[in-house]
């Protein structure tokens, strides 16, 4: 009988313990399961995300140096890169700047200022202004059109480069003023109508006429004179545009110059100017005149100046 009771209390003694037994095996497994399955889930590298705005995910903080390396790492992603850029032109825009040409740097950040002016971002205009300044050809003329997106925004420091000894940063600054239409730049630019530089003096004239600075008529007419023919093309292209009549007995006198060139830009500022006086001058060119651009252009005037009140 007390055997009997000892083997099953015995027995339930081993079943409850193999009952705990196996809770504590299923809880381990479950644990490890757990730990296993969160190895295991992809988690986002934090210099993979591209930086959209400065209230959305941080990025962690590096040095420039090392943002300059991951910029220029080829074996990196292009949101990789990107994120270094990114970083270079809020921290350090002139060392992004400097990098433009290595390797294919350009291309990175070609997509950021993509991006930052499609956003209307400000903080993206220090960059475009040191890269406008140190990249030369055509890449120039892609910067200012980016600049420009920003109207006169960049105004003051495309004044200051007036003065740059660099012949083409100065005719692409005058260029981006004429098209911002830039009131404060018109004295700086009339200046440069006494360049030494024939080229200056070009960019100078068509520059005051499309601003439409009215106090360069007198310096324009001046020009008139030049040795250049191209310069004074320019000359009579800008007093057309400023529609000058005080200068329409000048331009009538070139258009018998010897130069074809020359009457052609005259007899198309005769109908610029829309001074009715011109308009037997020009009939007669375009019947007479020996060179067949200068009587094509007079047809045009004469159309004009027939319109004209």
């Amino acid at each position: 009988m007390k055997y009997g009771l000892l083997l099953g209390a015995s027995s339930l003694l081993l079943s409850t313990w193999h009952s705990i037994l196996g809770y504590m095996i299923a809880i381990t497994v479950a644990c490890l399961l757990s730990i296993f399955i969160g190895c295991r889930t992809p988690q986002t590298e934090p210099a993979s995300i591209v930086e959209q705005s400065s209230n959305e995910q941080m990025v962690p903080a590096a040095s420039p140096f090392e943002w300059k390396l991951r910029l220029g790492d080829v074996a990196l992603s292009d949101s990789v890169r990107l994120v270094a850029a990114s970083q270079l032109q809020r921290v350090a825009p002139e060392t992004l700047a400097a990098n433009w040409g290595y390797r294919d740097n350009a291309r990175i950040i070609r997509q950021l200022i993509e991006r930052r002016t499609a956003a209307a971002d400000e903080g993206v205009l220090p960059l475009l202004l040191l890269l406008f300044e140190q990249v030369e050809g055509e890449e120039r003329i892609d910067f200012e059109h980016d600049i420009l997106h920003f109207g006169r925004k960049a105004e003051s420091r495309m004044y200051e480069l007036l003065h740059a000894d660099n012949r083409s940063l100065v005719m692409r600054a005058m260029d981006a003023l004429a098209k911002m239409q830039s009131p404060i730049a018109g004295d700086s630019i009339a200046l440069l109508l006494d360049n030494p530089d024939p080229w200056l003096r070009i960019g100078a004239a068509h520059a005051l006429g499309e601003i439409g600075v009215q106090s360069a008529v007198g310096q324009l007419v001046q020009t008139l004179d030049d040795t250049v023919y191209s310069v004074v093309n320019a000359a009579l292209v800008g007093l057309g545009r400023l529609k000058a009549a005080e200068s329409y007995g000048r331009v009538v006198s070139l258009t018998e110059s010897d130069n074809k060139h020359v009457r052609k830009h005259a007899v198309i500022t005769l109908g610029e100017l829309g001074d009715r006086r011109g308009l037997s001058i020009v009939r007669s060119l375009a019947g007479d005149d020996p060179d067949s651009g200068v009587r094509f252009m007079a047809g045009k005037a004469a159309e004009k100046l027939e319109q004209a009140p």
